[in-house]
Parts: structure tokens; C-alpha cells; sequence
């Protein structure tokens, strides 16, 4: 596991269509920042990816 205070962002990127996997990064914290619409292909159609991150924090440390 990372040191929380040494980290200055986590991103997520999932598929637009996982509601479920999408629901579950909101839970901990994740926010939706934007969408790569039709950036993969596979099983016969165009996926659309999400991008999340979770919040950092407001006063991190100096390290």
C-alpha cells in the first residue's frame, strides 16, 4: 500500500458502460473527471472509458 500522505492524486479508468465498477470507485471517493469516448474496440464495439479521481488532500505534506 502507499503512504496516503505521499500521494498527490489517484486515477481510476474504467468503462463507461461498468455502472457497477463506476458506483463502487464513487463509494470510495472517486469523482468522475471526463469520458475518452471510442478510444478501444473490442467484442465487435467501441468502449468508452471513464476517468476518475479520487480527491486530494487540502493540505498535503511537504515531503
Amino acid at each position: 500500500m502507499v503512504r496516503a500522505d505521499l500521494i498527490q492524486a489517484q486515477i481510476g479508468a474504467i468503462k463507461a458502460a461498468n455502472t457497477g465498477r463506476r458506483a463502487l470507485h464513487e463509494k470510495l471517493g472517486f469523482a468522475l473527471v471526463g469520458n475518452l469516448p471510442q478510444v478501444a474496440f473490442k467484442f465487435g464495439g467501441w468502449l468508452t472509458w471513464c476517468s476518475l479521481l479520487l480527491d486530494t488532500p487540502a493540505q498535503p505534506v511537504n515531503g
